[in-house]
């Protein structure tokens, strides 16, 4: 059974794991390749449920958060 998961929930998740590792969006960004300004439309765009998958695939790979998501 899949479960859905909100772009709120992702968004959450995603600061939780930033926070633990002490990096700052910015340098989050710039690691991931993304500029600072795309970084912070994706992440305001998740809080509306509005996902970039492929943005959101990086940022989640680079802070190792598993979602739960099969391919």
């Amino acid at each position: 059974m899949a479960k859905t998961i909100s772009g709120e929930e992702i968004y959450f998740k995603i600061e939780e794991a930033r926070l633990k590792k002490f990096i700052s969006k910015k340098k989050l960004a710039i690691s991931i390749g993304m500029s600072p300004t795309n970084f912070y439309d994706t992440m305001n765009l998740l809080l509306k449920d509005n996902i970039r998958y492929n943005s959101i695939i990086k940022i989640v790979n680079f802070l190792e958060i598993d979602l739960g998501i099969r391919i």
